[in-house]
């Protein structure tokens, strides 16, 4: 048994009114729904919830087809609420009560065997940058500014920690952003050395390069999985 939701948009309920679930032909859930409370009072052993929009939710096999049942049952309750007639909503399509709302598309990702199990959507930053992750694995890591080193004459770079690990070696590439150097040297951007949590992100000549060109930044962007 799997919780599933019913989404009837059923006519407003009154206290007292019953709710009979129905599986394969056999009554799974039979409640009383308290008016007053917003709940139902359990009956079988399983609950059921009903809010503002008449949306009940309660355990069954997700996937499976349901028949449902509101009123009818002969109660006064019953008799009061749609004539005494039982509203049926027949072969209902049960769903995974797992929705997205304004509230809760951005948060904590996370996973469980792959399947995601949080927001869709992760956005944090620290002093190593930026990071998105979504629901699906996929993570973007950037990094405006970096400061780059002197390391030799073919070779300035920044050493770049990722803001956030990935499972794989990600996909990582660079930009000059306010190097100054001159037009005539040999130039071209390179990361090198990438692995999981780090690159080093470089501008790369032919044994061109002097201590003074070490000034200015860079940018880079890694693109890979969290997952």
């Amino acid at each position: 048994m799997k919780p599933a939701i019913f989404g009837g948009n059923t006519p407003p309920l009154s206290p007292g009114v019953s709710v009979r679930v129905y599986q394969a032909g056999t009554a799974v859930l039979a409640t009383v729904y308290d008016f007053a409370s917003g709940l139902a009072i359990d009956q079988a052993g399983l609950p059921l919830v009903a809010d503002a929009l008449g949306r009940f939710s309660f355990t069954a096999d997700a996937g499976q087809m349901v028949d449902v049942k509101i009123g009818g049952e002969g109660t006064a309750a019953d008799l009061a609420y749609n004539g005494g007639a039982a509203r049926w909503f027949k072969n209902y399509p049960m769903v995974d009560p797992k929705s997205y709302t304004p509230d809760n598309v951005l948060g904590a990702v996370s996973q469980a065997g792959g399947v995601p199990t949080g927001a869709i959507i992760e956005r944090g930053s620290n002093a190593n940058g930026e990071y998105i992750k979504f629901a699906d694995g996929t993570q973007i890591c950037t990094k405006t500014g970096g400061a780059v080193q002197f390391v030799n004459s073919s070779n300035l770079n920044f050493p770049w920690t990722y803001p956030a690990s990935f499972v794989s070696m990600p996909f990582v590439v660079g930009n000059i952003k306010d190097v100054v150097l001159a037009v005539a040297k040999d130039l071209h951007v390179n990361c090198y050395e990438a692995n999981t949590t780090n690159a080093f992100v470089s501008v790369l000549s032919v044994a061109q390069f002097v201590l003074e060109d070490a000034v200015g930044s860079m940018d880079a962007l890694a693109i890979g999985r969290w997952f």
